[in-house]
């Protein structure tokens, strides 16, 4: 279940196993379609260590997975953030703490910004 990777590859000093929110499901479920994966539930914060899991080893197929994966999922998040008037609860649920501060951010600045026309158009008649 666990991916045993070797930190030196030549004198097998130290080893390391995959972390479990890393694991080869998790990874094709990411591939196939992000915003159904929830984050939560695997590590609140997966992004970040999932970060710090390739900055001791350098998996270039897995990074960029992730990377992908964030794409399309913060590309939802501020899509999502927009819709001012929808409830967006069971989405929110899903998103690890990074994702969940940036979806916050982006709502607020959404709503500072925001401009109810119906409202305003109903106000001159």
């Amino acid at each position: 279940m666990y991916t045993r990777v070797c930190l030196n590859k030549k004198s097998r000093l130290v080893t390391m196993d995959r972390p479990a929110f890393l694991e080869n499901k998790v990874i094709n479920a990411l591939q196939v379609n992000p915003l159904n994966v929830n984050l939560r539930i695997l590590c609140p914060q997966f992004y970040t260590f999932a970060i710090k899991y390739l900055e001791l080893y350098e998996d270039p197929d897995l990074a960029e997975i992730l990377i992908k994966s964030k794409k399309i999922r913060g590309l939802e998040i501020f899509d999502r953030a927009k819709r001012i008037y929808e409830d967006h609860n069971e989405f929110i649920e899903k998103l690890d703490d990074g994702e969940q501060l940036m979806f916050e951010k982006q709502r607020a600045i959404c709503e500072d910004s925001y401009v109810d026309y119906l409202r305003d158009f109903s106000k001159r008649s």
